[in-house]
């Protein structure tokens, strides 16, 4: 039986809340179960001052990242294309605080395997955007070519000395704040 579309975006749109829900849910002191579940929040859109009609839209910057973290990025979607979701995740998490919940790496393993069965395997991967954010924290945006449609995920490291180390991961196929 074919999977629904929705059902995967719905899937896939609490895969990448869930580190932002046990973030939150730990500070407020909530039960394991409650973790999961996030609170709605405002879809992000480009303000507009009613006065000046200026937007704040900043174009995409696709730029690989510093080296350490281009090479990180090159081996988990080597692995990821190659059917290997599992041991890319492992390798990618390894020393982040996301696998302190550890159903959250079984939960990316297979909301990813899932995403795949209905858009197809990834053929490629390409950055779409490098935003660094003063000199200690990167947004990285790539896509990944599914014979349906494209998925977007978006990673972000954080330097709190030497090491980057992966503190936010989502994966998607919304696209329309990539359109403009």
């Amino acid at each position: 039986m074919p999977l629904n579309p929705m059902k995967i975006l719905s899937l896939l749109s609490v895969l990448a809340l869930i580190p932002l829900a046990s973030l939150t849910a730990q500070k407020k002191g909530h039960t394991q179960a409650e973790r999961i579940v996030r609170e709605p929040s405002v879809k992000e859109i480009p303000f507009q001052s009613k006065t000046s009609q200026t937007s704040f839209y900043r174009p995409p910057n696709p730029v690989p990242p510093p080296s350490p973290l281009s090479e990180r990025m090159q081996n988990f979607f080597t692995k990821v294309i190659s059917g290997k979701i599992e041991e890319a995740y492992r390798e990618l998490l390894a020393d982040s605080t996301l696998t302190q919940n550890p159903t959250n790496l079984k939960l990316f393993i297979e909301r990813t395997s899932k995403a795949f069965e209905v858009y197809g395997r990834a053929r490629f991967y390409e950055i779409y955007d490098n935003r660094k954010i003063g000199e200690r924290l990167v947004v990285l945006t790539y896509l990944t070519a599914q014979p349906v449609q494209p998925l977007r995920w978006r990673f972000v490291f954080y330097r709190p000395e030497n090491a980057w180390r992966l503190i936010d991961l989502r994966v998607d196929d919304s696209l329309d704040d990539l359109i403009q």
